[in-house]
């Protein structure tokens, strides 16, 4: 749906104008979370996060609140061979593994 004349775009992480109808995040949002996460608010891909107690955890998308990020379709990686670790821990099911974004040390996605 185009913009009204009279509408500056939001941004769809926070909602403050973005000001520039080139950018989809605000300044804000753009030096707060890296790019991966941001993207994956947006696009069902596949992305990875580490965290910093060590778990490298394999996403297909993200909605972010404040300093809080949920990782939706959530699995941990083995860090070796990049396989699925197996656990019956229910967190890792459902509605996504919340975690702090600053608990996050780096993030990618597949083409990275």
């Amino acid at each position: 749906m185009p913009l009204l004349d009279h509408e500056t775009p939001s941004c769809p992480v926070c909602g403050q104008s973005v000001g520039d109808e080139a950018q989809t995040w605000c300044e804000q949002c753009r030096q707060t979370y890296p790019w991966p996460l941001l993207k994956a608010t947006m696009n069902n891909w596949t992305f990875y996060a580490r965290l910093i107690t060590g778990e490298i955890v394999c996403f297909t998308e993200a909605s972010i609140t404040g300093s809080w990020v949920t990782l939706k379709g959530a699995g941990l990686i083995n860090a070796s061979d990049h396989s699925p670790l197996e656990h019956d821990d229910p967190l890792m099911y459902g509605r996504g593994l919340v975690v702090q974004v600053d608990h996050i040390v780096w993030c990618a996605d597949e083409d990275s």
